[in-house]
């Protein structure tokens, strides 16, 4: 689960590429409110429809030349077993201090890529901000992020550790 902060902190969007034996590439440009985006520290992660993470890319530059010349893109491989449909996507934005769902989702094909510079998969998000007052985030962008249970937005625990040290856990001493 996600930690819960508002701090500047990157995801740990990280997972064992030897888990899959295959991949395939994914050329996209990612919107948020028709904004290119593509900052320094932003990073687009790909997602199996289980939510399993598989895989995670920074930008990789600006397109150089066709009709998407000077635009932000990212080169992201999406590691898989086999064909994969339903391969949704997250942004994290470092100027907007948030993590965003996108809009599409994508069916691959291993070791077939997706998108290329002259025409990348295109992917859209919103960049508005969290409006639930019980979120960690509220008034930030990005999805609405919760703490975990039994936990506050800081970290802290709100219930009784156990035996063992564990925040709400269930061991009790013999």
């Amino acid at each position: 689960s996600e930690a819960c902060s508002t701090d500047s902190d990157t995801p740990d969007w990280s997972f064992d590429e030897t888990d899959y034996q295959l991949n395939s590439g994914v050329t996209a440009v990612v919107y948020f409110d028709g904004e290119v985006q593509g900052g320094t520290g932003d990073l687009l992660a790909s997602f199996a429809s289980d939510g399993t993470l598989r895989g995670v890319a920074s930008p990789a530059g600006s397109i150089s030349f066709g009709p998407y010349e000077g635009t932000s893109y990212f080169e992201i491989t999406v590691y898989a077993n086999g064909d994969e449909s339903g391969i949704s996507f997250q942004y994290y934005s470092a100027s907007l201090n948030g993590i965003f769902a996108l809009d599409e989702t994508l069916d691959i094909n291993p070791p077939n890529a997706s998108g290329s510079v002259v025409s990348p998969v295109l992917l859209h998000g919103n960049a508005s901000d969290c409006d639930d007052e019980s979120a960690c985030n509220t008034g930030y962008g990005g999805n609405c992020v919760y703490p975990d249970t039994g936990y506050d937005c800081d970290g802290n625990c709100l219930v009784e550790y156990d035996c063992a040290g564990y925040c709400g856990g269930d061991l009790e001493w013999d």
